[in-house]
């Protein structure tokens, strides 16, 4: 019911939620402005090539350094291990990326070439695996599903390493006279590339709690990924526009750490967005585009193509056979919940009613119904503030406004309520929210 006119008249109400955590508005313009400074040096070859190719690599060392530095001061101030760990992974991740662009441009400077294999590879091979750690320890709650995320981990690796056949590792063994471990690393990375993104879009779809940090780490480490497999498919001259993939990432990720996500509401259950629920099969688009190019010049698959095809069909048929089967155990388990929840209201002691967002009445059990005089059916529809008292209701009124703007997180009172024939009545209520999909507040239930 509503609250009193003054203090003693038994209202609660919870702390406010706060501010925003930080403002992130000026380091995000400048990271920004990084990138977009470099894709336009690219663009205009600014002083001509030699010039392009320094600053080229200085944009790229330049903003690997930034996101370590940030990726680092972000583990520091992590509470939780696995949190901290992965962010100190992705500073690592970051200094190993740089540590192989020094290491190869000590090559060309003393050697005048980089060799095959180099110091540089190792420090590229361990920067690919620290990402995969670290995605996997910053997305740790994606594997409470394991079903889920295996199947779409599955989706995904299969239509990205049958991409990856057609556009790269299929000509590796005709590149030339290259010794076995050269020709190791030359598999190494784009399967390295497969598993990374692999990795990252499967924590991704299957993370019921998506934070921004998350997904822009997620994003980044797929640029780099899509770059290096770009330049192994294309072996296009460098410096090229696609080198700023290497920038976006770094600014992706020091972004990531940058953004702290805000405590979620603890009365909203975690959920899958539609986007993550396609997220795994976007690979399947440049793929099939892939497959349908090499079948119009080749005329056929290969036995590797044909394996890798089959298996994604077959992965993505048990995927929808996995989702209806779902869908049909939620359709019963939420009707079975229904029954038990209007079971519950109609035979509870107290009076039960919900309000939508505007404070109308939706329903009301017979208990609240025989409390204010009247029957149930005629509840509905009515103002909650009409059925306080009026000296109640300047004080009930802006508090129940407060609670259903979510300024406060807790309400509590006691006051009076107005039967139809004109008696009063005594009563404390308790309320709580109910939010949608997207966390906004749906409806409120009042216990009476």
């Amino acid at each position: 019911m509503a609250a009193g006119t003054n203090a003693s008249s038994g209202l609660v109400a919870g702390p406010r939620r706060g501010g925003p955590i930080g403002a992130v508005w000026l380091p995000a313009a400048l990271l920004a402005a990084l990138l977009l400074a470099h894709v336009l040096w690219l663009l205009l070859e600014l002083g001509g090539m030699d010039v392009t190719t320094d600053v080229d690599g200085v944009f790229i060392l330049g903003s690997a350094a930034v996101a370590a530095v940030l990726c680092g001061r972000r583990a520091r101030a992590s509470r939780e291990r696995r949190i901290r760990l992965g962010w100190w992974l992705l500073a690592a991740f970051e200094l190993l990326f740089v540590l192989g662009i020094v290491i190869t441009i000590g090559y060309t400077l003393v050697l005048g070439t980089v060799p095959a294999p180099s110091l540089a590879d190792v420090a590229y091979l361990a920067d690919a695996v620290s990402a995969v750690c670290a995605v996997l320890l910053l997305g740790g709650t994606a594997w409470d599903d394991r079903t889920r995320l295996l199947l779409d981990g599955g989706i995904v690796a299969c239509s990205l390493v049958l991409l990856s056949w057609l556009t790269v590792l299929q000509a590796v063994p005709r590149t030339g006279d290259v010794g076995q471990l050269a020709l190791v690393l030359y598999f190494a990375y784009p399967i390295l590339d497969v598993i990374t993104a692999t990795v990252v879009l499967s924590t991704v779809a299957n993370h019921r709690r998506v934070d921004p940090s998350l997904l822009l780490v997620g994003f980044g480490i797929l640029a780099l990924a899509v770059s290096d497999s770009a330049f192994l498919a294309l072996q296009y001259p460098r410096p090229g526009l696609l080198d700023a993939g290497y920038t976006a990432a770094s600014v992706l990720i020091a972004l990531g750490a940058l953004i702290v996500r805000p405590v979620p509401p603890v009365d909203r259950e975690p959920y899958l967005a539609p986007w993550q629920v396609l997220l795994p099969y976007v690979p399947l688009v440049p793929t099939s585009a892939v497959v349908a190019y090499y079948l119009l010049h080749h005329g056929r698959l290969d036995p590797v193509s044909q394996v890798l095809g089959a298996v994604s069909i077959l992965l993505v048929i048990v995927r929808q056979l996995m989702a209806v089967l779902e869908a049909r155990t939620l359709a019963a388990t939420l009707t079975r919940t229904l029954a038990e929840q209007r079971l519950l209201v109609e035979q509870a002691p107290v009076g039960i009613c919900r309000l939508d967002g505007e404070g109308r009445l939706l329903s009301a059990n017979q208990r609240l119904a025989k409390m204010l005089g009247r029957g149930p059916s005629s509840l509905a529809g009515v103002d909650f503030g009409e059925l306080m008292h009026p000296d109640d209701l300047p004080a009930g009124g802006d508090a129940l406004q407060e609670f259903r703007e979510g300024k406060v997180d807790q309400l509590a009172m006691e006051a009076r309520g107005v039967r139809p024939d004109g008696t009063i009545v005594w009563a404390s209520a308790t309320f709580g929210r109910l939010r949608d999909p997207d966390g906004r507040i749906d409806r409120i239930v009042a216990i009476v």
